[in-house]
């Protein structure tokens, strides 16, 4: 069985993940293209309208992505699937008309509470109009995801990077490109793949709504909306703390090592768009757990290369991507490249709430998070800045993660090898730092070359040492094929 499913987990990682890679690579493009042409304090402030922004598109969201998920495998009738893909779209239809109106009359308060300065208020009533189509967008991602869509899966992804990247490149060409005009085009951009969406999704839209089903819809899905707000506050809250102490330029800088790293999550979450869907087909059949348990090793192991590789070409690529100020950056970029992919074992920790479908327990798991997060920024956050900031948000996945472990045991319980996994997590950490901070070229390039050598080393030393057991059944399985 677990060769089967590796090959099933595998075959969907890939697709994903090229979909993905080329969607979340499209961003990365437009990375410097918005860096190099807008000065700190514009990239700073719209760092921050759009983790205000984000934050609220959770309220519209309001969980219906996860329900509609959840519960489409209940049901088998093509009715029913229908009634519960319209159902949950049509709150999120309702809350836009409700709530839009509500944040445009908070909008001062808005502004204040997400550090933005009174230049930039239109830019912030634009991003307002932003949020339902981010919220539509987020919910299509997942139901494309959810019911093995991938054509349109990767339409909808690819097409909202690439339509952004075309339209930056036409205004950069032109020189005209400024931080007011980037905001348009994701406005623009955005409603327009929901357009999409709504063309290509005709066959799941029923005029039946249902009370009862909205109000089963919401009890599941209101926990995962306050969970993704939280999530989304937790992973904006260093920004806030930090904001006080910084000027523009440094703020500029972490903010774009933030971006920088979400490299890591082409891998992370083209790896969480296959194993989700799969742990919901294959958790009552025997061998599901050690499954489990073997793909979290796997999943550890890649990542840790993964981040070495990234940290050795870690100058070179703040330098292409952003600008020769920010190459202080690669000091505390290790902190967020282990957080984000230490985020993604949230899939293999949650396996056990999730089959209980007691998610209220996820409102607890990440409110003690933040709450983590937001002591250790409070302790910490003047006298380290941007060290304490970054090392907020791997602390608080960390808790989140140990935790979800803990609670998610009580109700489908997976021996995973966690000496092995967090000796590893460690290891890789630790070694990680040293590529941000050594320099062993005469050049960048030369100095990203010669670090790349090394980390190939480490990581086969790694596999060498925590694996040698499966490496040796591959070598044989290998040799014994080949012989025959």
């Amino acid at each position: 069985m677990l060769k089967s499913t590796l090959k099933f987990l595998i075959k969907d990682t890939a697709f994903y993940g090229v979909g993905n890679a080329v969607s979340k690579s499209l961003q990365l493009i437009t990375l410097p293209l918005v860096v190099k042409s807008v000065s700190d304090p514009d990239f700073s402030n719209w760092n921050m309208i759009q983790a205000s922004t984000a934050i609220l598109a959770g309220l519209v969201l309001f969980g219906m992505d996860s329900a509609a998920a959840r519960f489409f495998y209940d049901v088998k009738d093509t009715d029913n699937r229908k009634k519960i893909f319209t159902n949950a779209l049509f709150v999120q239809i309702i809350l836009s008309f409700i709530l839009l109106p509500l944040f445009i009359v908070s909008m001062h308060t808005l502004e204040k509470y997400s550090g933005t300065d009174a230049a930039y208020h239109n830019d912030f009533i634009l991003t307002l109009f932003w949020i339902p189509a981010s919220a539509l967008t987020s919910y299509f991602t997942s139901w494309f995801k959810w019911t093995f869509q991938k054509r349109k899966f990767v339409v909808l992804t690819f097409g909202l990077a690439a339509l952004n990247l075309l339209l930056l490149l036409y205004l950069k060409l032109s020189g005209t490109l400024n931080i007011h005009l980037i905001v348009q085009i994701n406005l623009f951009v955005q409603w327009g793949m929901v357009l999409y969406c709504l063309a290509v999704s005709g066959k799941y839209f029923t005029a039946k709504i249902s009370v009862a089903l909205i109000k089963k819809l919401s009890a599941f899905g209101v926990p995962f909306m306050i969970v993704f707000v939280l999530g989304i506050v937790r992973m904006s809250l260093d920004r806030y703390f930090l904001r006080q102490y910084i000027n523009d330029n440094d703020f500029a800088m972490y903010s774009f090592c933030q971006k920088l790293s979400i490299i890591i999550l082409l891998a992370v979450t083209a790896f969480d768009f296959a194993f989700n869907p799969m742990v919901y087909t294959m958790w009552d059949k025997p061998e599901a757990k050690r499954v489990f348990s073997k793909i979290q090793s796997l999943y550890i192991i890649g990542m840790v290369g993964i981040s070495l590789a990234i940290m050795s070409c870690s100058i070179p690529l703040i330098i292409i991507m952003g600008k020769q100020s920010y190459v202080a950056a690669a000091y505390f970029l290790p902190f967020m490249l282990f957080a984000n992919f230490g985020y993604g074992l949230i899939s293999f920790s949650l396996i056990g709430i999730n089959y209980s479908k007691k998610t209220y327990l996820l409102v607890i798991l990440i409110a003690i998070a933040l709450a983590a997060m937001a002591l250790f920024n409070f302790i910490f956050i003047k006298m380290f800045t941007v060290y304490a900031a970054a090392a907020s948000q791997l602390i608080a996945n960390l808790v989140l993660v140990g935790l979800g472990y803990i609670l998610s045991a009580r109700y489908y319980h997976v021996t995973y090898n966690f000496i092995k996994d967090i000796l590893v997590f460690v290891l890789g950490l630790l070694l990680s730092f040293p590529f941000g901070f050594i320099k062993l070229g005469a050049n960048v390039y030369l100095d990203a070359a010669i670090k790349l050598i090394i980390c190939t080393v480490l990581f086969i030393s790694l596999i060498r040492l925590f694996f040698n057991a499966e490496l040796k059944a591959v070598m044989n399985r290998y040799w014994k094929n080949n012989n025959s």
